[in-house]
């Protein structure tokens, strides 16, 4: 990528192909690929039609929806497997259950041992690979805390008409279950868990 240099600090430039965020751009990219992927699981044809969105999606340098798109060929090659396709499909909620849980119990203890001396180091490399991301999580964490019911939180997103910017008026969350957390409480967590699991157990499809 194109890179300029911004208050010391050198920036990649992205290509967002006309939305207002390069990540937006990923994203779409991304639906349309899973899309053809599930085509191609019928069609290898649709190799070939996916390609240019490929190319579309690396030059955007979305890396999380890169990311799932390579989960997603992973995912697609190993259910051509007759006795993975049988597990995951007699499986399924079960596997999305403990990604979930995985998902959010990670995303808590990151913020919440962000300081800690123990991790710091591993901390650290997550939070750089992540541009950020958890170091943002973890001042909310240090500001507001953990609640039971929830809070008001003020984020603050950059201001696009204005040529300079505040770097420290920066306050977001791209993490959607720490907002949860954050803006409802934990409480959320007490009872959309357990409701998930009765729902999938009530269906006779959980493990």
């Amino acid at each position: 990528f194109t890179q300029v240099q911004v208050l010391g600090t050198v920036m990649n430039i992205k290509t967002s192909f006309g939305f207002i965020l390069p990540n937006t751009a990923g994203l779409q990219f991304l639906l349309i690929i899973l899309l053809l992927i599930i085509k191609t699981f019928y069609d290898y044809r649709y190799i070939y039609l996916m390609l240019p969105f490929l190319i579309f999606l690396y030059l955007t340098g979305a890396r999380t929806s890169q990311g799932l798109v390579l989960i997603a060929m992973i995912v697609f090659l190993a259910l051509k497997i007759s006795g993975i396709y049988t597990f995951i499909e007699r499986h399924l909620v079960g596997i999305i259950m403990i990604l979930f849980i995985s998902t959010v119990v990670f995303s808590i203890v990151t913020v919440v041992m962000f300081n800690d001396g123990v991790m710091q180091t591993l901390i650290n490399k997550l939070n750089t690979a992540m541009s950020g991301r958890l170091k943002l999580g973890a001042t909310i964490m240090d500001n507001y805390g953990l609640t039971m019911f929830g809070q008001h939180i003020p984020y603050s997103l950059v201001d696009n008409t204005k040529v300079t910017w505040v770097k420290t008026s920066y306050l977001w969350l791209d993490n959607a279950y720490l907002k949860i957390i954050f803006n409802f409480g934990c409480i959320w967590l007490i009872v959309y868990l357990p409701g998930i699991s009765a729902t999938c157990k009530k269906n006779e499809i959980f493990w």
